[in-house]
């Protein structure tokens, strides 16, 4: 909508917001996996159990793994990395030791587009997360997120924002003349990412499987 100011009973001139709309089309992951009679017989805790719990780990992992850089191609959704129009800050030709530098010219970047809200976050890698907590102030030598800068019960925080890590995030990319040991990180506002859930996590046994005849699930 468009805004107006206007004079004493003026009435400010009709307008129509602009909307658009985001296709959700359904994908499907799965996993398969089996064990013998004998394995369901002797097993403690219960083989099926474990199986079950490994099923819902391993299916969350990869709907993560492709919200974050899913292809959009070959049966994948597409994923943050890979929509168009994301931004981005380089550290270098060839790489750049991370600082809070980077994490600030992030936070500019998604301020500038009026995004940087309460529910923006970055996500790290542990190898990134392990940089950032060795990084000291260079007169006092202090940590500058040491322990003692997380309030019990609280989130920790860079630069007032929340961050979280998952080794979902490479740690082994190349830039330039540094091969094979960049990394990745991400500051997002979290509350427009969107994952469509069709259908609950399914979990079926196979009747007809080549092991039934040997008792195999």
């Amino acid at each position: 909508s468009s805004t107006y100011w206007v004079g004493e009973s003026e009435a400010p001139t009709a307008s129509a917001g602009s909307f658009d709309h985001v296709n959700l089309t359904p994908k499907t992951v799965g996993a398969i996996s089996s064990f013998s009679r004998l394995a369901e017989l002797q097993s403690t805790p219960e083989i099926e159990q474990l199986i079950r719990q490994d099923f819902i780990a391993v299916v969350g992992l990869a709907i993560a793994l492709a919200a974050i850089r899913g292809t959009g191609s070959s049966s994948q959704p597409l994923g943050l990395m890979n929509t168009t129009g994301i931004g981005a800050v380089i550290g270098g030709t060839d790489g750049a030791a991370v600082s809070y530098d980077h994490l600030a010219q992030l936070k500019a970047e998604l301020a500038t587009s009026n995004a940087d809200t309460d529910s923006a976050a970055f996500l790290i890698n542990a190898a990134t997360a392990a940089k950032l907590m060795q990084l000291k102030a260079p007169t006092s030598g202090d940590y500058l997120a040491g322990p003692t800068s997380i309030a019990a019960g609280t989130p920790p925080t860079f630069w007032g924002r929340r961050y979280a890590v998952s080794n979902q995030l490479r740690d082994n990319l190349s830039k330039g003349n540094t091969s094979g040991k960049c990394s990745e990180l991400i500051y997002a506002n979290w509350s427009d990412l969107l994952i469509g859930l069709f259908w609950p996590l399914d979990i079926l046994v196979n009747p007809y499987s080549s092991g039934f005849a040997a008792g195999d699930v």
